[in-house]
Parts: structure tokens; sequence; C-alpha cells
């Protein structure tokens, strides 16, 4: 299996992706959204805020590769500036989530509390390279 990522963007890639991602352990859902924060995919049904959180994801990734760009974060700059995103990992009462920026989409993953751990960022790492 290749882990180059995919050649062209397939029409199906994100439905594939958030279904894919969905049966990963600990998971409890996905939405996948473009880079402007269109849902494009989402493998939780029954949540009525997949389209807040897609939103939520992207406005994260946006605000967390702006701190990677040069500038003055209150004497962090100089630590951050010019590294980069690879992705946010949220923790709370109700569960973890994941955040995954990838070329032109944004990857949400909502978890189980622990679930958001190294194993889960190398699938979702995987599946999104060979989906997306």
């Amino acid at each position: 299996m290749s882990l180059a990522p995919a050649s062209h963007s397939r029409a199906d890639g994100p439905d594939r992706a958030a279904r894919a991602l969905k049966e990963t352990p600990g998971v409890t859902g996905v939405a996948i959204c473009s880079a402007e924060g269109d849902l494009l995919s989402t493998a939780d049904a029954a949540n009525p805020d997949t389209s807040r959180e897609a939103a939520l994801a992207t406005f994260a990734c946006r605000r967390g590769e702006a701190l990677t760009m040069d500038g003055d974060l209150r004497g962090m700059g100089k630590l951050v500036a010019g590294s980069g995103l690879r992705h946010i990992v949220w923790s709370g009462p109700r569960g973890d989530a994941v955040c995954i920026p990838w070329t032109g989409h944004v990857v949400f993953a909502a978890c189980q509390p622990g679930a958001a751990g190294e194993a889960l960022l190398a699938s979702a790492g995987l599946i999104v390279r060979r989906y997306l």
C-alpha cells in the first residue's frame, strides 16, 4: 500500500475517508470539511452539530497555522515561527477530539476520552493520505 498522497482528488474521497476513520477504535464521529469550512462529509448522523464542529475545526486549524507565521506572539513568536501545524488535540470531560489539516481539507474526529493518542493519529494519517 502506498502512503503517498492521492495523485488526484476523488469526488468520493471525503466520504470514504469519513467512513474509514469512523471505524477506527475510539472514534465516535467524523467531519471532513474544505479549507474554507464547508462540510464535505460526515460519519456521525446522530450529531446535529456536525457543521458547527467542522467550522470550529477549520477556525482552530487556521489560527494554529497562523501561529507558525513570523510575528509577535508575546514572546513565543520565535519559538514557533517557521514550523508547521500537524494536528490539534482537544481533551474535555465529554471526550477528546483530533483536528488534522490536510491539503484542501480539515479532518475532525471526535473520540472517546483518552482515545486521541498516537495510535489514532497514526491511523488517521494513513486514512487521510489514502483517500484525500
